[in-house]
């Protein structure tokens, strides 16, 4: 029997377990999407690197796995997260492999020239081990970037009595590194009331836009606690923090990672968790499942945003047009709906999901679970609240000052009508979604 949750027009593998984006890169044209996966089962396990790839971020093709854990290597543990570069030429995947409680560090290259089997270094793990005048509390996760004739990364960490922090390598081949300091430390007076809230920060992401760099972390404290950006200033190889915000004000994004496209734009990936029972995954036979592609913007007043990507307008079907005064709005399992951000509007499916602009906060209220978001910046003057539905998962967009996702597992998996509250004459419009599998 077909699983009335399981999303039809997001990433996501066939069966069993996702987790992680991993690897995000785009190479000749072609998307590579890797992620954390368990080949063998929907809940977590085994990891590996699953892999699909796409021409148009939208419509994907499953790949075979492209690298598993090594019984005998210093991933018999498992293949954790990571990421892909461009190194003279040839994507090089870093990743974190893990052997019992030890994480290190290991890279591996690809065997042909659409990244299909990928050959580990030899000599694996290339970091054996974390500093030694550093009192870790994880030692995980991987952002590079070039400087210069250095390859730096930064390593997901924490540092015991100071909160999560990034760790910074440098190479010259991605093979030998050098300890260099924390690129940043947690700053708690950037945290509601200056307390520390993390034990680690794990699948750190730090990119520049032009000259502006950023970072993208999630704080951890052996729990996901929130997943948060940070812009500042760079200098010295040092990262400090001046401004700090979320990247979803939901409760389900996680370990997002982003990626610079061949036409300059940043996007990210982010694994949208589960909120169902283990017992229900795993009857459903599959667990977690990509969000929609976003862009990361970067606004003059020292925020970030994040909206659906460009190509995302590529799923949409037919168009419905509804004015307010037509009485309820006929959507579906799979559509996205829009109306203008300068219009307050609540949009309700009975006992399950309302959704409320007020014009200062948005609110999503998921049958006893209500997640508020409120407006951080000036809105444009054609901003619009995007709401996407595919069947368990919920995305909304407040123009680019908002994202706010989460899972509804309607119990009769029914989404056929909204009921609409704003002023006569309101505009909405809505689009359904077919299947890109």
């Amino acid at each position: 029997m077909t699983d009335p949750h399981r999303p039809v027009y997001h990433l996501m593998p066939e069966r069993n377990w996702m987790n992680d984006p991993n690897g995000l890169v785009q190479v000749d044209g072609v998307f590579h999407a890797f992620y954390q996966h368990n080949p063998y089962g929907a809940l977590w396990g085994n990891m590996s690197w699953g892999h699909a790839r796409s021409r148009d971020l939208i419509h994907w093709e499953h790949l075979s796995i492209a690298i598993r854990q090594d019984p005998d290597g210093p991933d018999a543990s498992g293949c954790f997260s990571g990421a892909i570069v461009n190194h003279g030429g040839v994507p090089t995947m870093v990743y974190t492999g893990v052997r019992g409680d030890d994480e290190l560090c290991c890279v591996a290259w690809p065997e042909d020239d659409e990244l299909i089997a990928w050959r580990k270094y030899a000599d694996n793990p290339v970091i054996k081990h974390t500093p030694q005048d550093v009192a870790t509390t994880i030692f995980r996760d991987h952002t590079l970037w070039r400087d210069g004739d250095f390859w730096y990364m930064g390593v997901g960490s924490g540092i015991e009595g100071r909160g999560g922090a990034v760790l910074l390598y440098r190479s010259t081949d991605l093979i030998d590194w050098e300890y260099l300091h924390p690129l940043i430390v947690e700053q708690p007076e950037l945290n509601p009331e200056s307390a520390l809230i993390s034990t680690g920060w794990e699948c750190p992401d730090f990119f520049f836009v032009g000259e502006e760099p950023a970072l993208i972390v999630c704080e951890w404290d052996g729990d996901p606690v929130a997943v948060s950006w940070y812009r500042g200033e760079y200098g010295d190889q040092r990262f400090h923090a001046v401004s700090k915000g979320v990247v979803d004000y939901g409760d389900c994004l996680y370990a997002p990672q982003t990626f610079r496209s061949e036409d300059g734009g940043r996007l990210f990936f982010g694994w949208m968790r589960e909120k169902r029972s283990d017992d229900e995954q795993v009857a459903a036979g599959w667990s977690g499942v990509f969000s929609l592609p976003r862009e990361v913007i970067f606004h003059e007043d020292g925020s970030l945003g994040f909206v659906p990507a460009a190509e995302v307008m590529g799923l949409r079907g037919d168009a419905q047009h509804y004015m307010v005064s037509d009485g309820g709005v006929s959507t579906s399992a799979a559509c996205e709906i829009e109306v203008a951000a300068t219009i307050p509007v609540e949009l309700s499916w009975p006992n399950e999901c309302i959704i409320n602009w007020d014009g200062e906060i948005l609110r999503v209220q998921a049958r006893d679970e209500e997640f508020a978001a409120p407006l951080n910046g000036p809105l444009a003057s054609d901003a619009s609240l995007r709401i996407f539905i595919d069947h368990s998962l919920v995305e909304a967009f407040l123009g680019d000052r908002i994202a706010l996702s989460t899972r509804v597992y309607r119990e009769d998996a029914c989404w056929d009508e909204a009921t609409v509250k704003a002023d006569e004459g309101t505009e909405i419009t809505v689009w359904g979604i077919a299947s890109i599998w």
